[in-house]
């Protein structure tokens, strides 16, 4: 009879099989299922992959068109099996296999059209916050200000995008038709969930800088004093008001 430990190690070999003959198909098993049954896990696990990409990246299959989109989907696939339960981890690297991939090189945007896709899913499950407290605030002595760090809320992200990201957001949306000048330059965008909605809020370079910043964790006045070599007119007080009023920032320690 087979000890505990056997029957685990086991169990693993066989998941570890299992596995392998789900993700490679030419892969030789032991394992006691009849290949056609294991053609209707495998077939399942891959629709269930298709769904979550074409759910997560609809502007860029709107780019590429349906049928483009699907063979890069299933190449993609193949590339990168998914290792987890949750499919909503899955899909990140997308972005990277399309700016690698040859036969796209002429969308020189898509790239970044994903990784804008890839930040909004993620946010739009992230973990919500309630907004600052600023009665907290009065209780910081002035002496410990140059210690102040302030925290973003989690469901934002901030990225600095090459190219004219919104103008191409929407005209594949319809909202505009005119046509896109890619080397008018980027924009500096804060992409944030309130309840249940997505804003995109674009920043100056300032703006951008200062709360960057503090998202890597540097204190007030580091942030501040990077930010004014770039404006010696950023306003520090109007900002921080605005920033904690729509819950941009949403907490601080020492």
């Amino acid at each position: 009879m087979l000890t505990q430990v056997g029957k685990n190690m086991r169990l693993k070999e066989l998941q570890l099989q299992f596995l392998e003959a789900i993700t490679n198909p030419n892969y030789r098993h032991s394992l006691p299922l009849l290949s056609s049954r294991l053609n209707i896990h495998r077939t399942n696990i891959n629709s269930n992959l298709v769904f979550a990409i074409n759910d997560i990246y609809p502007i860029t299959r709107k780019l590429l068109g349906d049928d483009c989109f699907a063979n890069i989907t299933q190449l993609y696939i193949k590339q990168y099996p998914t290792c987890r339960g949750n499919l909503y981890d899955y899909g990140q690297y997308f972005g990277t296999y399309l700016k690698e991939h040859s036969t796209l090189s002429e969308f020189i945007y898509l790239d970044e059209i994903a990784k804008f896709e890839w930040a909004t899913h993620q946010i739009f499950f992230a973990a919500d916050h309630s907004i600052l407290n600023t009665e907290r605030l009065k209780t910081i002595s002035p002496s410990d200000y140059f210690r102040l760090h302030f925290m973003l809320h989690p469901a934002c992200c901030l990225i600095e995008f090459n190219f004219p990201i919104l103008k191409i957001i929407d005209l594949c949306n319809g909202i505009v038709a005119d046509e896109i000048d890619l080397q008018k330059g980027g924009v500096n965008l804060l992409i944030i969930r309130s309840h249940l909605e997505i804003t995109l809020v674009p920043l100056s370079a300032c703006e951008f800088h200062f709360l960057k910043a503090l998202q890597n964790r540097a204190s007030l006045s580091k942030a501040l004093k990077s930010t004014l070599q770039i404006n010696l007119d950023f306003k520090l007080e109007e900002k921080l008001a605005h920033w904690i009023k729509n819950k941009t920032i949403v907490d601080f320690y020492l």
